[in-house]
């Protein structure tokens, strides 16, 4: 051994020394140390050795060593121009305290640094200051900022260095408003902030969460070097730097450029610097104490893939795009450094593509899933290409490019099909009708294709049909079927699995033509000599929706067991036809269900257990189904009200917000989908989770985006608008929106859904502005008149409709007799399937002439019938009914049960809107006033309205025979 007596030297010297020989030479060096105990805590060092990292290896040694105690009791004390507030972090090397410029020369706040004296002596100062020397080089935006240097008389080092409001990354990954996109940009500014130290030739070596901190304004900050290696021997600008160390006496300069050997050879360093890293993030190399650029790399991947695991964003994004980051995450952790990406810009660039939905760097170059990329983020560029490639000449450089005409069809129709399922107004930036527009284009461009054979040619009329369908245009689907192309698509439907005719199906069956469907079905059967399993069971899997309507409890075992057979036969359907079937499952134990609950109409007529199975059923499927598949959150939806049936206290609609955020980044914030989850969150909380004004603001929304956008769907947004606007007590503004609906707008939807928003203007005018339903009364019989025939008699009961206009219309009229009679001797011409409350109706007709003992009897049988049906109770929807009750009750003398109902729909009203304007509350106060009946308004101040709502047996004001 080479230095001074090796008895005087403290432990850490010969630690050190040993940390640099082989095992033969440590033993060959203890031998030489005459003093046992020393030998013995040396040989306890060396035993932990590489398996644990450098706290460990130090922590049972600190508290001997001289000077660590004192730099934790530097509280309320002076450094230079700084005065110490309190420790904010420590760690194995050392404390940091808060500190404050107390000079005067400028207000300065500052994290000082301070490693322990007994690190020093272990490494020697050289080695700690290593870490000002290297963050001194680089004025990085992601690097933390050291300002100055120094130590004190004790023998402490510090580096005074910039204060960091924020949070270590780790922690920045769970907050719920972090985005998986978030994310991976802040690991984009590690990789910038390690480039540039790999640049000036510095590992970091120690890149773990607690060294990556966003600060409050959203930077990344990477921090701690005092483990960092030099590589190559390229140090020159480092070497040669003199570092300024301010001790009690003032400021030297020392050059250490003498002091760090390096192995050129190798890459590696072979400095007596320290030998620390954190296991789980440390490369399988640096483990064995080599040390290169590559071990960074390694650290990156463990970092993003640790990260990831905490997001709860990440969790809800599309397998696709999670394995994409997960690929990244594994290039960057091979266990064989020259399998790794080679630099951190590499990194950089597979990030960044991520998030511009790019081909990434280990992806092949042409693929379909690389072309899909493209496509969506270019879909009007690549529609336009592929339709030039395919209807001019210029179709002969792919020719020129593929083997055969038939390879150029296939790959032509897999970027079409890429195309046609990234139409989306809010991807494009277009209108909804642009988008309309591009895939009728589509479809006239490839019927007159000279280039697409017709295997090709129905595979991407197919996915034109699904992007149809899911844009709610069934018109339109339905009209392609008149065409002559189409028909001789639809021709060679027996070998594509049916797939023309299940979207037919599908299509009728979304517009309520359950019974074409049907026969649709029989023919398809009937037309085809020999099936195969599979094209059969697909074909009966589109029509089973239909079954247990048409054909009752048949139908519902004929569905159970096309369900089994599917999965019986599991090896003959991919994966998303098997996600179909799940779907298509839950539907039918839902509507088994309710199919009793209709039949007894009565909740209590069910059993606990069944409820029960078909929560646990249902729940279990929900987790095999993916966010963004269109059909989750229906099932969802299904979901919370089994759940509420069952008196759970789960709330599904945060579920569903949450989902929403996957499906906007999807699909895009207009695209039906996203309107349609909109919608469904309202729904839940507005039926099941009786939070009205919540779901006031979906409904809102959903109604916003769907104007916007052109996509009225089945006029069901309107609907639940009108719904939540009258809930809310809103009534000036839902009369200005159901009478100033553009014509445009409504003229898109199919007569029946014209005719239920007609329904909606006369049933919300009718109790309080008599007027205005009069008048619609009138349109609407008018507008009835114009039905097509073919339409009245598939579509919906024109007969019963024309009745409860007439009805309507005499007793606004004032002829209440004569109403009740007609209604009562056509009633047989009612079927069910009315918008109009059959029950309801009766009610208004008997209360407004006068006859409140009938009307009494019929909201006693009317209001709990409903209730046990689930759908509403007094918590919840239809306060009006409980209102006409407090009227009978009050007209027949029972003063106390009134006004005990009109506090009731008082207090309802308060806790969803408490304000003067609120409809309801004036309601409530105007006939609490009326029949001089207590109601307590909380201080609020009410004004009172006109009271010919509550006028009776020709009192009211009656409208002019028409």
């Amino acid at each position: 051994m080479s230095g001074s007596d090796p008895l005087t030297q403290p432990l850490p010297h010969h630690f050190a020394q040993l940390q640099e020989l082989t095992a033969e030479q440590q033993a060959a060096y203890l031998d030489e140390l005459d003093d046992f105990t020393l030998i013995g805590e040396l040989e306890a060092l060396l035993a932990v050795g590489d398996e644990s990292d450098f706290i460990t290896l130090i922590g049972g040694q600190v508290d001997k060593l001289t000077g660590d105690k004192a730099i934790e009791a530097l509280a309320n004390t002076r450094v230079g121009p700084f005065e110490l507030q309190g420790i904010i972090g420590r760690g194995g090397m050392g404390v940091v305290y808060d500190a404050k410029r107390i000079d005067g020369v400028f207000e300065q706040h500052v994290a000082i640094k301070f490693v322990y004296p007994s690190i020093t002596a272990l490494t020697g100062r050289e080695t700690v200051f290593f870490e000002a020397r290297c963050l001194g080089q680089l004025a990085h935006p992601n690097i933390v900022t050291i300002h100055d240097a120094g130590e004190l008389s004790l023998g402490a080092c510090y580096f005074v260095m910039e204060y960091l409001e924020g949070e270590a990354l780790d922690a920045y990954s769970r907050r719920p408003e972090i985005t998986t996109q978030d994310l991976v940009c802040r690991i984009n500014d590690l990789c910038d902030a390690l480039e540039a130290t790999h640049r000036i030739h510095i590992v970091h070596s120690d890149i773990k969460p607690n060294n990556v901190v966003v600060n409050t304004e959203g930077r990344t900050k990477v921090l701690d070097f005092g483990i960092a290696q030099i590589m190559e021997g390229e140090v020159a600008s480092i070497s040669q730097s003199t570092v300024n160390c301010e001790d009690s006496e003032g400021k030297v300069n020392e050059d250490i450029s003498s002091d760090t050997a390096f192995d050129n050879s190798s890459g590696k360093s072979s400095s007596q610097s320290i030998k620390g890293m954190t296991m789980a993030f440390a490369a399988p190399e640096q483990k064995q104490g080599i040390v290169t650029p590559l071990s960074d790399i390694y650290s990156i991947g463990a970092l993003l893939r640790y990260v990831l695991s905490l997001n709860a964003h990440y969790k809800k994004l599309p397998k696709a795009r999670q394995q994409e980051l997960q690929r990244i995450a594994d290039q960057c952790m091979q266990q064989e450094p020259n399998n790794r990406y080679q630099q951190v810009a590499s990194i950089k660039h597979d990030l960044q593509h991520w998030l511009e939905g790019k081909r990434l760097s280990f992806e092949p170059k042409m693929s379909l899933r690389t072309g899909s990329k493209w496509v969506k983020r270019n879909p009007w560029s690549s529609a336009f290409a592929l339709i030039i490639a395919i209807t001019l000449p210029s179709g002969i450089y792919y020719q020129q490019q593929l083997s055969s005409e038939k390879a150029q069809s296939q790959e032509v129709a897999k970027h079409f099909e890429s195309f046609i399922r990234y139409t989306d107004p809010a991807i494009a930036g277009r209108p909804m009708s642009e988008a309309m527009q591009m895939l009728l284009d589509t479809y006239n461009n490839v019927a007159n294709s000279t280039q697409l054979t017709l295997a090709n040619k129905h595979r991407i009329v197919v996915t034109i049909l699904d992007s149809l369908i899911g844009l709610g245009e069934y018109e339109q689907v339905l009209a392609y079927e008149k065409d002559g192309f189409f028909t001789t698509l639809l021709s060679i439907d027996s070998e594509n699995d049916f797939a023309l005719t299940r979207q037919l199906i599908t299509t009728q069956i979304k517009q309520g033509s359950d019974a074409k469907a049907y026969e649709r079905y029989q023919r398809a059967l009937e037309q085809s000599s020999e099936v195969s399993v599979r094209a059969s069971l697909l074909l009966e899997l589109a029509v089973s929706p239909v079954f247990e309507k048409l054909l009752g409890n048949d139908g519902l075992t004929k569905w159970a067991a096309l369900n089994n057979r599917i999965v019986n036969n599991a090896h003959l359907f991919n994966e998303e036809e098997l996600q179909g079937n799940t779907i298509n499952k839950i539907n039918r134990l839902y509507k088994t269900l309710f199919r009793q609950i209709e039949a007894t109409q009565n909740r209590k007529a069910l059993s606990d257990e069944s409820i029960q199975s078909l929560y646990s059923q249902t729940a279990a499927m929900v987790n095999q189904l993916p966010v963004t598949h269109p059909d989750t959150n229906i099932v969802l939806k299904r979901l919370s009200h089994i759940s509420f049936l069952m008196g759970a206290e789960e709330r599904y609609s945060r579920i569903l917000r949450e989902n929403l955020e996957v499906m906007e980044q999807v699909y895009g914030k207009y695209h039906p989908i996203t309107i349609k989850a909109l919608s469904i969150i309202g729904q839940v909380l507005h039926s099941y989770e009786h939070s009205l004004a919540d779901a006031n603001i979906y409904y809102q929304l959903a109604y916003e985006r769907a104007t916007q956008s052109g996509f009225l769907y089945n006029g069901l947004f309107i609907d639940n608008l009108h719904w939540a606007m009258s809930y809310m007590g809103e009534h000036q503004a839902l009369k200005e929106s159901m009478f100033s609906l553009d014509d445009t707008l409504l003229q898109k939807l199919d007569w029946k859904d014209q005719y239920y928003l007609k329904f909606d203007r006369i049933w919300y005018t009718l109790e309080f502005f008599p007027e205005q339903a009069y008048s619609e009364v009138i349109d609407v019989q008018k507008w009835l008149a114009t039905v097509p025939e073919s339409v009245a008699v598939t579509e919906f009961n024109v007969p019963s409709e024309k009745l409860f206009l007439a009805v309507l219309k005499l007793s606004l009229e004032g002829k209440y007799t004569e109403s009740i009679n007609m209604y009562n001797s056509g009633r047989n011409v009612i079927d069910g399937s009315s918008p109009w409350p059959v029950d309801a109706l009766e009610e208004y007709l008997y209360r407004k002439q006068g006859d409140f003992d009938t009307s009494l009897k019929i909201l006693d049988e009317y209001v709990p019938k409903h209730d046990d049906l689930g759908i509403f109770n007094q918590d919840g929807l239809f306060q009006d009914a409980f209102l006409w009750r407090a009227q009978s009750l009050a007209e027949l003398g029972k003063p106390e049960e009134a006004a005990a109902i009109l506090q009731a729909c008082f207090d309802f009203s308060y806790n969803l809107r408490a304000e003067p304007d609120n409809f309801w509350l004036q309601v409530v106060a105007t006939m609490a006033d009326y029949y001089n009946l207590p109601l307590d308004t909380y201080e609020l101040t009410v004004p009172l309205m006109d009271t010919n709502f509550l006028f009776t047996g020709g009192k009211q004001r009656l409208m002019p025979q028409q």
